[in-house]
């Protein structure tokens, strides 16, 4: 029962991998944003932001150390939290500048989005093949394990893809 459950979610990797392998790609110009205005998906964006667990560990775990223990400790943790912020502005807005950049010239321009939907393909045509043949116990002639022998032509297929990826977008150009 576990194999063919195996085997099912195995062949359906490979079916989304060839259908996205061999998706139509359609230039889009605009941006959907669900009806919402920028001011409330800025505010959506600052509520999930401040309620995060991993913020508020990052600065418990980082802080405290940067406190002296003999001068008040809430306006010293305030001022170190602002500075934190402060340094972190612009680091993210030249994220949010270049992805707005990159993204408009991703929605401009078919040869990225095939080239994408090619690597996403092979790498679920990967995992696919990874499922389909994980927990095999049979031996080629050589000793080694085929699962071995499967992962390693996935791995180098998923390395030529990224390589080519990377050529692609520095070049500006892909095929």
């Amino acid at each position: 029962a576990v194999n063919f459950l195996k085997f099912i979610g195995a062949a359906y990797l490979i079916y989304f991998a060839a259908r996205t392998f061999f998706a139509k790609v359609e230039l889009r110009f605009s941006v959907e944003t669900g009806g919402k205005s920028k001011s409330s998906i800025l505010h959506e964006s600052v509520v999930v932001e401040v309620l995060n667990p991993k913020t508020a560990l990052f600065f418990i775990a980082l802080l405290p150390q940067f406190v002296d223990a003999a001068a008040p400790v809430a306006p010293q943790i305030l001022l170190l939290g602002f500075i934190v912020t402060l340094t972190a502005i612009p680091c993210d807005l030249g994220v949010a500048v270049g992805a707005g950049k990159a993204a408009r010239w991703l929605r401009g321009n078919v040869k990225p989005q095939k080239l994408q939907n090619r690597v996403s393909g092979e790498i679920l045509l990967g995992l696919g093949a990874y499922v389909a043949i994980a927990g095999a116990k049979t031996r080629d002639t050589a000793g080694k394990c085929a699962v071995h022998q499967a992962t390693s032509t996935i791995r180098n297929a998923c390395s030529r893809s990224w390589r080519w990826l990377g050529w692609a977008v520095f070049h500006g150009t892909a095929e």
